[in-house]
């Protein structure tokens, strides 16, 4: 399993880590981001109609590697991630004290309007 990665967004600490696997054969993403309190984020990417995963795909595709809307986005990118985190902020994420707040990362993305990362 992928060690968790530190980032800082707008002066608050968070660790993240991303993981493939299979929801009865389909190929899902989880992002999970932990604050240094309060619930941990988890934002799923389950390959479907808003969009897929690349892991696997062939030429162009890898672990972390999203099609949205014919746009592609990478989970490796830390300001994808800070993106993410911040569109997961106005949800109630943050004002929730423990557990895991769970959403659609297809539906967080193409909603909040996050841009690819170049």
């Amino acid at each position: 399993m992928k060690k968790p990665r530190k980032i800082v967004v707008d002066g608050q600490s968070f660790l993240w880590r991303y993981t493939h696997g299979h929801l009865d054969g389909v190929c899902q993403d989880k992002l999970s981001i932990h604050p240094e309190s309060g619930a941990s984020l988890r934002v799923l990417f389950l390959s479907g109609e808003a969009g897929s995963t690349t892991t696997g795909e062939g030429w162009g595709g890898h672990v972390g590697g999203l099609l949205i809307g014919g746009r592609s986005y990478n989970l490796n990118r830390p300001v994808l991630i800070a993106q993410i985190i911040r569109a997961a902020l106005p949800s109630g994420w943050r004002e929730q004290e423990r557990g895991d707040f769970v959403v659609n990362g297809f539906e967080l993305v193409s909603d909040a309007g996050i841009q690819p990362c170049d």
